[in-house]
Formats: structure tokens, C-alpha cells, sequence
């Protein structure tokens, strides 16, 4: 691994930083999408007259779908906001 001569940061500490941010955005995504699939209006008249008749049961599992939602983004986040320094960095095989 080479570091950078400025400040001694590796390509593998970089990598992790950038999976940390990517993480976290990934997480802010998931729960605010969470947060409307919840708060939003079911449309009876987008549904297809051949599931018409599923619809008790096409509302809650979209209802479950966004809390799962809202329960992957925060774990996502919490991956996010972790410290670089506490990651465990793979540096390949080292057999």
C-alpha cells in the first residue's frame, strides 16, 4: 500500500472513508423513503382492477415494507457514522 506523503493517509483508509460516506447517504435515502411510503396516501385507483380485491392485504405489506425500509437505513447509518479508525481494513491474502 503506498501513503500519501502530505499526511500519511493510505489507499485503504481512503476506500473506507469513502464506503463509510456511502453508507451513510445510502442510509439517509432509505429512511426518508421509509418515512413516506409510511405517511403516504394509498390511491385505490392506481391499483389494477385484477388485485382490486387484494388490496387488504397490498396496503400492510407495503406499510411493513417501509418500516424495514426505515429499519435498513438506520443500520445503515450507523455503518456511516462509524470512525475509520475503527474499521478492520483486508489487505488481501496474507497466507
Amino acid at each position: 500500500m503506498r501513503a500519501d506523503a502530505r499526511n500519511g493517509i493510505t489507499l485503504a483508509q481512503t476506500v473506507a472513508v469513502v464506503e463509510l460516506w456511502i453508507c451513510f447517504a445510502l442510509g439517509v435515502v432509505n429512511v426518508a423513503c421509509g418515512v413516506w411510503g409510511i405517511c403516504v396516501k394509498p390511491n385505490t385507483d392506481a391499483i389494477p382492477d385484477l388485485i382490486v380485491g387484494r388490496t387488504l392485504a397490498c396496503v400492510p405489506l407495503m406499510r411493513v415494507a417501509a418500516v424495514a425500509c426505515i429499519g435498513l437505513g438506520v443500520v445503515l447509518l450507523r455503518l456511516g457514522m462509524k470512525k475509520p479508525d475503527t474499521l478492520h481494513v483486508s489487505r488481501g491474502c496474507d497466507r
